[in-house]
């Protein structure tokens, strides 16, 4: 008899099996009392999962996982399985979620789908690249004892006995509870974790029931819809620009919207396999699409897909929703909408502003920055993680000055999802975002703000400059950026050149990660050398901290002028006309069709600091 099973018997649970491959799992109730329970006595906190439920069973040498709908999931997790059938217990269910985890620890839903469609030899290739781990939270049988009408504080101390010490493997993990429940929120907040499940103590265990002794405490909003169709895109996207999603009102199936930010090449292939042979000539879904698309194309509800959105219209669709992956472990009946408390971190309705809202003066409205970012996402993010980034308003109003000034603080309304950052230093207080995600960019536009700077200094090391900036502006600013060029290549550097206006070059220098007093110096000394030729040719130069990020939209937009973006250069272009390619549809246009982004290499380069600033001082030396 294995110690688990021995204080089973002492605990008082009866004789009694349950068959984990045909048990739904108990799950947590709908009517959410948002954070109020983080500050309750009596209840045990968790950690919410991002991975799929998974109920295991073991009996002997054999081991069965089950979807929480009871499809088999055996085949696509073996290396789970085979951990759990070394464990010492010869009988025991157990519950808990398949989890991904990404290179920072997070659990990451969008790295799990590789691994929930792959079964058998496919699922063994991938799981090389893509471990998971079962997070275990409960147990129901252990031996010959049914535990489930035991106490949840029994259950874990159960649990403790099988799982502690950890299986060698590390496919199989004890989930640890905690008692400060607000503290664990903090954390997920601070983290950009899911959230936290609030659990009371002395409940039972409710095989497929949805108690309110359970309750879930989100940092986001996310739900499970089923696809009820798909519209047809533009180039790379042509098959498929957007899925159309509903949700289970009753019986009655409501479109919610549709979606489109999130999907990748190998998402959308993927998707339309499975969706042409859903496909039906009329609508299943009542409600009509929020804007109207050409090749609209209707299907059976069937595949289930999990996104995340920023709150629900007046009409009950999602505003900005991100696909996350296809839940193959729910049923479409599972898809029903939560209401969310007041008291939920959802941007509140009476804040929501419709995409037509004008938020440029030349005319560009919400909707359509927001398209905007989402098409340069992937061009942009990699500039940004990590970086504090200032915000800057839209200036529908005329705007005074040439400079866009950094608004602060955000919004009451902003979801705990967004990271913000302040940092103190030689030059002052810095404030800004933390951008990760395309999501976060949806956010930004829908709070009014058009733009964002980016800055030399990152979150993780805030006394630290990792490139130099300089401002060229005048009408030869261009013949200065390529002086400049010179100048900087002397010392071993290596500069990169972006757009800051129709009349304007930023010049960048990656500097590793330099004290920010000696970076702030070296923009001083190119400076220095760089002003006889500049003004000679009616061009100023000025070190800059904060500039308008790569790919973001450039703020005023000028007197009669159309919107424009901060594109980066490559160095041979630069004798163009600056503004020609940077309008916002070109630019998404081309970032969309894979151009090639000319500052990348500067994130990774490679940089000897000081022996460029002994060459640099040297060439000021020579210079006079």
């Amino acid at each position: 008899m294995t110690p688990a099973e021995h204080l089973a018997i002492e605990l008082g649970a009866p004789l009694g099996d349950r068959d984990g491959s045909k048990l739904v799992p108990m799950l947590c109730g709908r009517d959410e009392t948002g954070e109020r329970v983080l500050a309750h006595v009596g209840w045990l906190f968790e950690l919410k999962l991002d991975g799929v439920r998974i109920v295991a069973d073991k009996r002997g040498s054999h081991v069965s996982l089950a979807y929480r709908r009871l499809r088999d999931a055996t085949d696509s997790y073996p290396e789970i399985a085979e951990a759990l059938a070394e464990l010492d217990e010869e009988h025991v269910v157990l519950d808990g979620e398949v989890v991904a985890f990404d290179d920072d620890g997070k659990p990451d839903f969008q790295r799990l789908g590789s691994r929930i469609h792959v079964r058998g030899a496919g699922a063994r290739r991938v799981a090389r690249s893509v471990p998971v781990v079962y997070v275990v939270f409960d147990v129901l049988v252990v031996g010959g004892r049914d535990v489930t009408g035991l106490a949840i504080e029994a259950r874990k101390r159960i649990l403790e006995r099988i799982l502690v010490p950890a299986p060698s493997s590390g496919s199989i993990r004890l989930q640890p509870t905690f008692d400060d429940g607000k503290a664990l929120f903090q954390q997920c907040r601070a983290r950009g974790l899911e959230g936290v499940v609030a659990k009371r103590t002395g409940s039972i265990y409710r095989p497929d029931d949805r108690s309110t002794d359970w309750v879930k405490v989100k940092c986001e909003l996310d739900a499970d819809l089923v696809v009820v169709g798909w519209t047809e895109g533009e180039g790379k996207r042509a098959s498929l620009g957007a899925l159309d999603i509903a949700a289970y009102d009753g019986d009655r199936l409501v479109l919610r919207g549709s979606v489109g930010s999130g999907l990748d090449d190998d998402q959308i292939d993927e998707l339309l396999e499975r969706l042409r042979p859903l496909e039906v000539p009329k609508p299943v879904a009542e409600g009509k699409p929020t804007r109207v698309k050409r090749g609209r194309h209707f299907t059976k509800p069937e595949l289930v897909v999990s996104v995340r959105y920023l709150g629900t219209s007046s009409e009950g669709t999602l505003r900005h929703p991100v696909f996350r992956g296809v839940r193959d472990d729910l049923a479409p009946e599972d898809c029903i909408l939560p209401v969310v408390a007041a008291s939920e971190r959802e941007l509140p309705r009476r804040r929501a502003t419709s995409p037509s809202v004008v938020v440029l003066s030349d005319g560009t409205t919400k909707g359509a920055l927001c398209s905007y970012y989402e098409a340069v996402g992937p061009s942009m993010l990699p500039h940004l993680r990590g970086r504090i980034c200032p915000l800057v308003r839209g200036d529908a109003q005329p705007a005074r000055g040439r400079t866009a000034v950094p608004a602060w603080p955000l919004p009451e309304w902003t979801p705990s999802w967004v990271r913000t950052c302040v940092a103190r230093g030689e030059h002052g207080e810095l404030r800004g975002v933390v951008v990760e995600d395309v999501d976060t960019l949806r956010f930004l536009v829908e709070a009014g703000y058009a733009s964002l700077l980016t800055t030399p200094v990152r979150e993780s090391a805030p006394a630290t400059s990792d490139f130099v900036a300089l401002r060229l502006e005048g009408d030869a600013a261009w013949r200065i950026a390529l002086h400049a060029r010179e100048i900087i290549a002397a010392t071993g550097l290596s500069p990169f050149v972006k757009g800051a206006s129709s009349a304007a070059l930023d010049v960048l220098v990656p500097l590793g990660e330099a004290p920010a007093e000696a970076g702030a110096a070296l923009g001083m000394l190119l400076a220095r050398l760089l002003a006889p030729t500049a003004e000679g040719l009616g061009v100023t130069v000025e070190p800059i901290r904060a500039l308008v990020a790569p790919y973001a939209v450039v703020v005023p937009v000028p007197s009669g002028g159309k919107a424009s973006a901060s594109l980066p250069r490559a160095w041979e272009e630069l004798a163009a006309d600056l503004g020609a390619e940077a309008g916002l549809d070109r630019v998404a246009a081309r970032q969309g069709q894979g151009a090639p982004d000319p500052m990348l290499a500067m994130l990774s380069m490679p940089v000897r600091f000081a022996d460029a600033v002994r060459a640099l001082e040297a060439l000021v030396a020579r210079a006079g």
